[in-house]
């Protein structure tokens, strides 16, 4: 997908940048708020401690209206000097367990944050753009994790980003497939993501960043939603790195004109929800979706559950332009892009997840177990095993988790061979607060560490300084694609032969062979066809 040009040519955007850095130190000398110009017209932003923070710029036009379930159109010029000191709404989208505070929600949600330290005398710094979490169908880039200022005074720039979720990111049905110059419809979302890339290409310069040198970061939805920017063709060359945390590439989606096995179609999805809204069939029910408070929308769309890739399948889909085929088969095909490529897990990622779902006692594991793995069940619950209530949980907490670790480690070992800078990482640090609560070291635990950002519940000196390493691991990567340096605990590039992956804590260390025999059965399996 290509926004359509309306933008200064390479020579004014660079003579923007240099104008703008003299600009941006002068302010942060002052304390005064730094106007810097953009493609689309000035911007005000604000200062925190040393880092200019540009917030809640416009990327694309607002979805709504004609404009929803349409790919993103460009963003609408202004005239003076824009407000860039306050985030902008979050996409809309429905409270969930998993969901943090988003704050204010409107479909003019198409907005992304900067923040920056860069000095005129700095060379153009490498960017980081982050892709957050939540299912494909919660969260925001302005959620209080996610603020740039750390990772900024350690050197990069970093870009956060909203995106279309949900139903309203990810919609498919027969009229938005007719009405679509290439016969598809769905999957939204990632071509927001894809725009707000353009918009870093476009204008990074004038924050000081370098459009030749980003690095995609995210976690779970995000991590997935990286994997699948490295398997499109229409992110190509828009991004140099990518960094996968707690989610990887998803190797079994819905289609989005015919059903699968146990999958049927998006578009069969979308016909259901008009019908729950009251939409007949036929050439009227797109207008009359398009007309539907975006709060009704919401309302009547399924709950998805709360087992891990739940959010994946229900809204990402091969849609033959975004995706034409899965993006864990293009890993598997070793035709993802070539980027160095750095992804890992929490060690306990499935306790959040085993407190969502519906299964309770020992019998109800079993269900589960025989119902998901079928003739292979046995063999899972003796891998897994559980001989009442307590052990059950603790069985399916193991398995939900080691289905994370087993889908990461296939996208290291399908990437490796053909990127040499690729690296595999377990976090493993558990807060005093999630022990207190029986979660240990959960999914997205290891967020707060990466941006610098201390929980509500305070981080220690010691945990300062994990935060600390392992923001110059990703901010080493992001500059060179390796994340190594001088002092740092030397990290190995993966390969299947070795299996080593870096162990973050205090201190890290050199781990090999990490689930190795559960990930292999979780691998014979999948190849099988078990989920």
């Amino acid at each position: 997908m290509k926004m359509p040009a309306r933008r200064p040519n390479a020579p004014v955007l660079l003579v923007l940048a240099l104008a703008a850095l003299p600009a941006l130190a002068a302010a942060a000398e002052r304390g005064d708020a730094p106007v810097l110009s953009i493609a689309t017209g000035r911007i005000r932003g604000v200062m925190q401690d040393g880092v200019a923070a540009y917030l809640g710029i416009p990327y694309a036009a607002p979805p709504a209206g004609e404009l929803r379930w349409r790919p993103p159109a460009p963003p609408v010029p202004w005239d003076g000097v824009r407000d860039a000191t306050q985030f902008g709404p979050s996409c809309p989208q429905t409270a969930g367990a998993l969901g943090g505070d988003v704050g204010p929600m409107d479909e003019d949600c198409l907005r992304l944050n900067v923040w920056t330290a860069a000095r005129p005398a700095d060379a153009v710094r490498p960017v980081m753009v982050w892709i957050h979490g939540g299912g494909l169908r919660q969260g925001s880039g302005s959620q209080r994790n996610y603020d740039g200022a750390a990772l900024a005074r350690d050197g990069v720039v970093v870009v956060t980003i909203n995106y279309r979720l949900g139903i309203l990111g990810f919609l498919a049905h027969p009229a938005l497939t007719a009405e679509s110059a290439h016969h598809a419809s769905g999957n939204y979302g990632i071509m927001d993501q894809i725009a707000a890339l353009h918009w870093v290409q476009e204008n990074i310069r004038a924050f000081g960043g370098d459009p030749g040198n980003v690095t995609i970061f995210g976690e779970s939805a995000g991590a997935v939603s990286v994997c699948t920017l490295m398997c499109t063709p229409l992110a190509k060359g828009l991004f140099h790195r990518a960094i996968a945390e707690s989610g990887a590439a998803p190797d079994r989606l819905r289609y989005h004109d015919r059903d699968l096995p146990g999958l049927p179609s998006m578009e069969s999805s979308g016909v259901a929800l008009a019908r729950r809204l009251g939409i007949p069939d036929g050439p009227g029910a797109l207008p009359a979706l398009r007309a539907t408070p975006h709060q009704d929308l919401l309302a009547a769309a399924p709950t998805p559950s709360g087992m891990p890739g739940a959010g994946t399948r229900d809204y990402l889909c091969v849609d033959g332009y975004v995706l034409t085929e899965s993006p864990g088969a293009t890993f598997a095909r070793r035709a993802q892009a070539h980027v160095p490529f750095m992804a890992g897990t929490c060690a306990d990622e499935g306790t959040l997840f085993a407190r969502t779902t519906q299964v309770n006692g020992l019998l109800g594991y079993r269900m589960l177990v025989r119902a998901a793995y079928r003739d292979h069940a046995d063999e899972v619950m003796a891998l897994y095993p559980a001989d009442d209530a307590a052990s059950a949980r603790a069985a399916l907490t193991r398995i939900l988790g080691d289905v994370f670790v087993d889908s990461t480690r296939t996208a290291v070992r399908d990437a490796a061979p053909g990127q040499p800078d690729t690296y595999l990482y377990q976090f493993t640090r558990t807060s005093a607060w999630a022990r207190s609560v029986g979660l240990g070291c959960h999914h997205g635990a290891e967020v707060p560490y990466v941006f610098g950002v201390a929980p509500r519940w305070g981080f220690s000196a010691d945990d300062a300084r994990l935060s600390r390493q392992m923001r110059g691991y990703w901010t080493r990567f992001a500059a060179t694609g390796d994340p190594n340096g001088t002092g740092a605990v030397p990290w190995p590039c993966y390969t299947k032969q070795t299996d080593e992956h870096l162990v973050l804590n205090l201190p890290a260390t050199v781990g090999r062979n990490l689930r190795k025999e559960q990930c292999d059965l979780l691998d014979k399996l999948r190849e099988q066809g078990e989920p």
